[in-house]
């Protein structure tokens, strides 16, 4: 199940704005911790997947909302503003 709404990288950005940080994996997975919380997010490796998981977004906001990382309206809001986030340009292999 897919969020077609929220791309990886914006929903990557959410996370940074709630305070997780990326730290190394010994496995395939995009470990993000946010240590003063004591909250952790797995995700898929960056670029398998094009848009972000409904239920990695589900789990991110119950687990936000519930250790006190933010309320319901400052994450609804932060959404909004991952949302706003545009993708990155990136160079075409076949561009001169």
């Amino acid at each position: 199940m897919m969020s077609n709404t929220l791309t990886s990288e914006q929903m990557e950005t959410l996370l940074l704005s709630l305070g997780y940080k990326l730290y190394p994996s010994k496995g395939p997975q995009r470990v993000f911790e946010n240590r003063e919380f004591d909250a952790i997010q797995l995700l898929p490796p960056a670029g398998k997947e094009p848009y972000a998981r409904l239920e990695h977004l589900m789990t991110l906001r119950k687990v936000s909302v519930e250790k006190g990382i933010v309320d319901e309206e400052t994450f609804e809001a932060l959404l909004e503003k991952a949302r706003q986030r545009q993708p990155e340009p990136t160079a075409s292999p076949t561009a001169a």
